[in-house]
């Protein structure tokens, strides 16, 4: 979510450039079926709700808006397209990243790239040249588990003051402050609401039904890498994994 936001816009640097990319990301070839069948159901559905189709054809991929004194550019997969992964955790630890990664932070002229898709959370500061700043936050799930023992999903949280709310960390970018926060809800009652869609043997159940009942093996310390400025508060959610309270930065 982005709180308190002005200069929407679009986000014209980057294009769409394949409509799924699962397969750039070394995700196995039958997890690609499936999701390109879940993707067809959804589609089937989503026919039989004109208006909002409507409504929803009408935003941007891509946008870019302001937070303090932070130029965030809002992304569903990566720099390059929708459905990118090099947003991903393992892709954003990968030190081969780094030219692309300056490419992209100095053509889209932002401090922060905030992203989804990848269904595992990430929140890493980088170097840039002539002594800038970049960082990524990717809140990896909102619906489903991120973490070995915690059935909280993750929202990322963009504002020009610091978050009422627990969070998992907190760190403050050019003036604002980005926080991945837990998304707390009823598991059974999602459980049986999955199943209800997505029956034993259906393709989302095959895709996700061991991550909604099982979670990720992802601890917070994973998110974590490479950041130098953060701090947290703990959600009241137990993690033994969690790593310890930072100091507060101004």
């Amino acid at each position: 979510m982005i709180s308190r936001q002005v200069n929407m816009c679009r986000f014209p640097v980057f294009p769409n450039r394949f409509p799924c990319s699962l397969e750039a990301s070394g995700v196995d070839e039958a997890v690609v079926e499936r999701s390109n069948r879940i993707h067809r159901q959804l589609k089937a559905t989503a026919s039989r709700h004109e208006t909002l189709r409507h409504r929803i054809a009408q935003l941007p991929m891509f946008a870019r808006c302001q937070v303090a004194g932070c130029r965030v550019g809002v992304v569903h997969g990566d720099a390059d397209s929708l459905a990118g992964w090099r947003f991903d955790t393992a892709a954003l630890a990968d030190p081969a990243a780094g030219p692309w990664l300056q490419s992209a932070f100095e053509q889209a002229d932002v401090d922060l790239f905030a992203s989804t898709h990848t269904c595992l959370p990430a929140l890493r500061h980088f170097a840039l040249a002539a002594g800038r700043e970049g960082c990524v936050v990717n809140n990896g799930a909102a619906g489903m588990p991120n973490f070995k023992g915690d059935r909280a999903g993750l929202c990322t949280r963009i504002s020009a003051v610091p978050s009422p709310h627990p969070v998992l960390h907190e760190t403050r970018v050019a003036g604002a402050c980005v926080a991945l926060v837990p998304v707390c809800f009823d598991a059974e009652r999602w459980r049986a609401e999955f199943l209800a869609q997505w029956p034993v043997g259906s393709t989302a159940w095959l895709s996700y039904f061991r991550r909604i009942i099982k979670e990720p093996a992802h601890a917070p310390s994973q998110v974590l890498t490479s950041v130098d400025t953060c701090w947290s508060r703990r959600s009241s959610l137990p993690d033994p994994d969690r790593p310890p309270t930072l100091t507060s930065v101004a």
